[in-house]
């Protein structure tokens, strides 16, 4: 990568996996809880709100005095029609919950859950009718999201099984192919074997069980080592690997095996997003105090409304890619680089102009 080309590392990682993975989890920190109230008349009209709601949802007291009440609700999801209150009316009910799309006066929507109930007079007559709203936006997020994890992790066990199963059987009934047979089985193996010690070490963190072993070593041994490990995904997606030998040792104080997860990671996420007939590159220097390697393709490059997501656990920058797999890779690579006391960063010119990783680890002189 050219100097040119300047790194842009404030925008790789806006979260830290753990707290992502608490939150994934269900037990990690919500933001506080945000509920309003409404009082509406039988006509479905605002006639008072809480200054918790106003805050919510951007309005004024004014601004929302006499609006009818449904006029905030997403178009899709019109809440206090004429049945719902007719229902209240005529007192086949007096309470109504139901999670509905609220539009904020900036245009931001909310998911809210709404309790809706009856007041009635001293004589048992409809009187008005308060409404909870109660801001769920966190929550639904994050059941999209285990929603989308548990799909993807089906997808991503199941296909490699099938392949295992399949190759298989036709080496039991084709002997001649059990050689070919035995490379595919291994190969998918490996990849599900890649992808469970990724999920184990989100365990890891999630626990506090992640542990560093460091000693001194260089830098590019574990690199070479690394790209050894994974020579057959290269091959076999049929990418040419460049390595530039850097012209001195490049010592470093790390935790060996971590480091070889980094750049194993790296290269797959290389791998993966470079068309067969593309090159992968490697190459490492010093830079100033710390040791830099650049892991850099000629794949399908980054667009800027991906930086945002790019290292976030469970969350692929293409949500409707299924393909893309757990996305936890480059969010271990993130996690274990900054455990170091180093940094991440990511530099593309677009679409289709390929990308460049760049890992900065302090020296280890």
């Amino acid at each position: 990568m050219s100097a040119g080309n300047p790194i842009i590392a404030a925008q790789t990682a806006p979260v830290d996996i753990r707290d992502e993975a608490l939150v994934f989890a269900g037990i990690g920190q919500f933001k506080q809880a945000r509920v309003g109230m409404v009082r509406v008349d039988l006509e479905g009209r605002i006639v008072e709100s809480t200054a918790a709601l106003q805050a919510m949802l951007g309005y004024s007291a004014d601004e929302l005095a006499h609006l009818p009440f449904s006029g905030l609700c997403h178009l899709d999801d019109q809440l206090l029609d004429r049945d719902v209150f007719l229902s209240l009316l005529a007192g086949e009910t007096d309470d109504y919950e139901v999670a509905k799309r609220i539009i904020c006066r900036n245009g931001r929507v909310l998911w809210c859950r709404l309790v809706c109930s009856l007041i009635r007079d001293e004589k048992g007559l409809p009187s008005f009718a308060v409404i909870s709203v109660e801001d769920i936006t966190d929550c639904t997020d994050m059941e999209r999201t285990k929603s989308r994890f548990l799909s993807v992790l089906t997808h991503e066990l199941r296909t490699p099984l099938a392949n295992i199963m399949g190759w298989a059987r036709e080496a039991l009934d084709v002997p001649n192919l059990a050689p070919e047979a035995l490379q595919i089985i291994l190969r998918n193996a490996e990849g599900q074997s890649r992808m469970l010690n990724n999920l184990l070490e989100v365990s890891r963190l999630i626990h506090g069980r992640f542990t560093l072993r460091r000693e001194a070593t260089d830098l590019w041994k574990v690199t070479e080592h690394a790209s050894q490990t994974m020579r057959t995904l290269i091959e076999i997606n049929r990418i040419k690997l460049i390595r530039r030998h850097p012209r001195h040792a490049l010592p470093v104080y790390a935790d060996i095996k971590r480091l070889h997860e980094v750049i194993c990671n790296l290269l797959e996420n290389a791998v993966k997003y470079t068309p067969s007939g593309g090159t992968v590159t490697l190459s490492a220097s010093r830079q100033g105090s710390f040791i830099r390697l650049d892991v850099s393709d000629t794949g399908r490059g980054i667009t800027p409304q991906q930086l945002p997501v790019l290292f976030r656990p469970f969350a692929e920058p293409d949500i409707d890619d299924i393909a893309g797999g757990l996305h936890l890779g480059l969010s271990l690579v993130k996690s274990i680089v900054e455990l170091h006391g180093g940094n991440v960063a990511v530099h593309s010119l677009g679409p289709n102009q390929g990308s460049t990783f760049s890992v900065l680890l302090p020296s280890g002189k």
